[in-house]
């Protein structure tokens, strides 16, 4: 299948779905493609009520429709790192010393309770930002769908800063990156930008 068959043949997928089954991400060069919410051995789903949210693709971002609900993210990776923000920003950045890093980096991953059910959101507006790690070890399990082997419920978001905000009074468009290790280290075909809308 050539390059522009294959865009079109995307595109058409996308729209049959209508953001309710499979999608490939056709991305920017610098991210992805990752696959989303198939029936079986895509990179990752979102799920809420036993079934897929929608999701689309707009100008190689992710987008992700959800409920102020709990959800779950599934995987057969062994391990998710998730970064959010308030407001869009860039995934890489410098700190002071001019040394820059992903906020996907481990390194940067926030500090959540053991059997953690609860996503932490930052402003997006710090270079210290960082991101919510999604592995067997520091997260709360559930059962996956079939043709997955990691399930993670999220029952709560944290908002840096924000105590009165919640997952369960969520509204609007959250902004950041999502990578699955499929091996070690991430490379930027397993990143993708990501929006989580809730409530529109």
């Amino acid at each position: 299948m050539g390059l522009r068959s294959r865009a079109s043949h995307t595109l058409w997928l996308a729209a049959l779905c209508a953001g309710f089954c499979s999608v490939m991400a056709q991305t920017p060069a610098a991210y992805g493609p990752l696959s989303v919410n198939l029936p079986r051995g895509a990179d990752f789903y979102i799920a809420q009520d036993g079934a897929f949210v929608p999701v689309v693709i707009q100008d190689g971002t992710l987008v992700v429709h959800l409920k102020p609900a709990p959800f779950q993210i599934g995987t057969n990776a062994a391990q998710i790192n998730l970064c959010l923000s308030t407001s869009q920003a860039p995934e890489v950045q410098a700190d002071p010393s001019g040394y820059k890093d992903s906020c996907l980096s481990d390194a940067k991953s926030g500090a959540r309770f053991p059997n953690s059910d609860a996503l932490i959101v930052y402003s997006g507006k710090l270079w210290s930002d960082g991101n919510s790690s999604l592995r067997e070890s520091t997260s709360k399990m559930t059962t996956p769908l079939p043709g997955y082997q990691y399930s993670y419920l999220i029952n709560e978001l944290t908002f840096v800063g924000h105590h009165e905000l919640n997952l369960g009074n969520a509204h609007g468009t959250l902004y950041g990156f999502i990578g699955v290790f499929k091996q070690s280290k991430l490379t930027p075909q397993q990143i993708m930008p990501l929006q989580l809308v809730f409530g529109g």
